[in-house]
């Protein structure tokens, strides 16, 4: 997984590194609420992110290997 604000690296990590795993988050959320296409899970960070401003670009990337699986980007408003 990577994250780019403003074009800027500012994270890469694999998620074995996460306490909560994907599957375990999705699997908690969904029972209290339902999932829309382009929903986004804000679960915090490990060091790397720091803060963010208005106007600032997010690029998240999932990876199988070397191939992007998921890419999706959002804007502080």
């Amino acid at each position: 997984m990577t994250l780019h604000i403003n074009g800027v690296l500012v994270q890469e990590a694999t998620y074995e590194l996460m306490i909560y795993k994907p599957s375990e988050m999705v699997e908690e959320i969904a029972r209290f609420m339902s999932f829309e296409d382009g929903d986004i899970i804000m679960s915090g960070t490990p060091k790397g992110v720091s803060t963010y401003q208005i106007g600032d670009e997010f690029i998240g990337r999932i990876y199988s290997g070397n191939t992007v699986v998921v890419e999706t980007q959002w804007s502080v408003l």
